[in-house]
C-alpha cells in the first residue's frame, strides 16, 4: 500500500513538474527564424533551362528543410540545414544532396550523393551544383540559394503588398 502511494506521489510531483515549466515563447522562435529562398533549375548542355523549380522555407537554425523535386528522368533530394550563432549575420549551410538520375543519351540510372557545408552571409545568394559542374552531362541541376531573417522577409512581404484604399465612408 505504501509503494503504490509512493508510486502515485511520485507521478504527481513529475507531472506538476512538467506543468510548471515554462514554454518557449513564440515570438522568440519567430526572431530566431530564418527564410529559405531556393531556386532550382535543370539545364541542358545548350543552356536552355528544361524546367524551373521555386520554393521558400522557414526554419530555425538547427533544424533541416527537405525539398524534394521529381521528373520523369530525375528525383533531387535536398537536405538544407543552417546553422547560426546568436546575433550572427553569417550563416554555416550543411547541405545534403541525393540525385536519381537517368541519361537522355545512354539510358544509364545513377545515384548521386554529396554533402557540403557552406559559409554564406545573410541575404547573399549563393548557387550550388548537386552534381557538379561539367561537360559529361546531360544537364546540370543549378540550386540559387538565399538565407534571411524572418523579420527581413516580414519587411520584403510588406513592400511588396498594395496598399489598400480605404472604404468610403458614406455609400455613392
Amino acid at each position: 500500500m505504501t509503494r503504490s502511494l509512493t508510486i502515485l506521489l511520485f507521478v504527481c510531483f513529475m507531472i506538476a513538474q512538467g506543468f510548471s515549466q515554462e514554454q518557449p515563447d513564440f515570438s522568440q522562435m519567430l526572431d530566431k527564424a530564418l527564410v529559405l529562398n531556393i531556386k532550382a533549375r535543370l539545364v541542358s548542355k545548350s543552356n536552355q533551362a528544361a524546367w524551373t523549380f521555386s520554393v521558400q522555407k522557414v526554419t530555425i537554425p538547427g533544424k533541416a528543410i527537405v525539398v524534394q523535386m521529381n521528373g520523369r528522368n530525375l528525383k533531387l533530394n535536398l537536405t538544407l540545414t543552417p546553422y547560426q550563432e546568436e546575433n550572427q549575420t553569417a550563416v554555416l549551410l550543411v547541405a545534403q544532396g541525393q540525385i536519381w538520375i537517368q541519361e537522355v543519351s545512354s539510358g544509364v540510372a545513377k545515384y548521386v550523393t554529396n554533402l557540403r557545408t557552406i559559409p554564406v552571409n545573410l541575404g547573399e545568394k549563393i548557387q550550388y551544383y548537386p552534381l557538379g559542374v561539367g561537360d559529361s552531362q546531360d544537364y546540370a541541376i543549378e540550386l540559387e540559394i538565399e538565407i534571411i531573417t524572418y523579420k527581413a522577409f516580414q519587411e520584403q512581404s510588406k513592400d511588396r503588398l498594395p496598399e489598400a484604399t480605404p472604404a468610403p465612408s458614406t455609400p455613392p
